[in-house]
């Protein structure tokens, strides 16, 4: 019995870590076969805590401040109550680029649910979400 035809290799993302071809997604040293890929899906992770914690702390200073700055009506109030609403928001954003929540490619994989490609670069997650949509999207139909 002689091997199933090979079928000449199309590379959808080439990249250092991550790789797409109309056969295979291969992720560092893991690779899985694009034909057992099914129910593919992007999660995004959560926020980092200080963008949280700084949003938080904005949101539950206003209502107390405001009121007190409106009541007193010295510049020295009007000054601490915007640096005290303006500190945690700078923070937030800040934090918030500084780490921005990360990526998550899954799909079931031979019957398990798995992670397969995860980034904090959203970029990088397009291109490689796309790529991997394509090669799917190519395969011959069962």
């Amino acid at each position: 019995m002689s091997p199933p035809p090979r079928r000449p290799v199309t590379w959808y993302y080439r990249g250092p870590d991550v790789a797409v071809t109309n056969q295979y997604l291969i992720v560092g040293s893991a690779r899985y076969e694009v034909a057992e890929l099914q129910a593919l899906g992007t999660v995004r992770g959560p926020f980092h805590p200080a963008v949280l914690i700084s949003t938080v702390i904005a949101i539950a200073q206003t209502p107390i401040v405001i009121p007190v700055v409106a009541m007193v009506m010295a510049p020295l109030a009007i000054l601490l109550a915007t640096i005290l609403l303006v500190v945690p928001c700078v923070v937030a954003i800040v934090s918030a680029r500084r780490w921005p929540p990360r990526f998550d490619l899954q799909a079931r994989y031979r019957g398990t649910t798995l992670v397969l490609f995860s980034s904090r670069d959203d970029r990088e997650f397009g291109q490689v979400t796309r790529a991997l949509r394509r090669a799917v999207e190519a395969l011959p139909l069962r």
